[in-house]
């Protein structure tokens, strides 16, 4: 199972207030639950919670997790919480904002060790979607490492 991780979606920032963002992560959300995927809610500490729309899904689903991280990229307390509960994926999930800061970081950071899919239909920054940004960093990114870890879907 592919593990989802949702960078982000607190009502601090203005980008994770919208709601056709939220629609389709919630989307995502129901898949990782019917396919029994790991879902982790990683969360800029200091900013609140993820919104309660996306959490109230995940009650009663065992496999979900928060994961509190400092900086723009979370990848090394997500590393560190696959390794508390023994998860040991190939393959990620990522969505979440703010597209052009956290979510790119940390994809960024994860591609290190695992390939690494951006849904761009489920990131958002400030009030639009920035996916150029996005397909020219991870263009950019892939050609530093001569690999492919960083993959785009919609």
């Amino acid at each position: 199972m592919i593990p989802l991780l949702v960078i982000d979606m607190q009502p601090s920032f203005s980008a994770s207030d919208d709601k056709e963002l939220q629609n389709n992560i919630a989307y995502q959300i129901s898949l990782a639950k019917r396919r029994g995927a790991w879902i982790f809610f990683v969360e800029y500490s200091d900013s609140g919670k993820t919104h309660k729309y996306l959490t109230r899904l995940t009650e009663g689903y065992e496999k979900v997790r928060r994961v509190k991280k400092h900086h723009d990229d979370g990848s090394k307390e997500i590393k560190r919480a696959f390794k508390r509960i023994r998860v040991e994926p190939q393959v990620l999930k990522i969505c979440g904002v703010n597209t052009d800061c956290c979510v790119i970081n940390t994809a960024k950071g994860l591609a290190t060790h695992f390939k690494v899919l951006i849904m761009l239909t489920c990131c958002g920054t400030g009030n639009y979607r920035r996916e150029s940004y996005v397909v020219d960093a991870v263009k950019l990114s892939n050609e530093k490492r001569k690999n492919q870890n960083l993959v785009l879907t919609p």
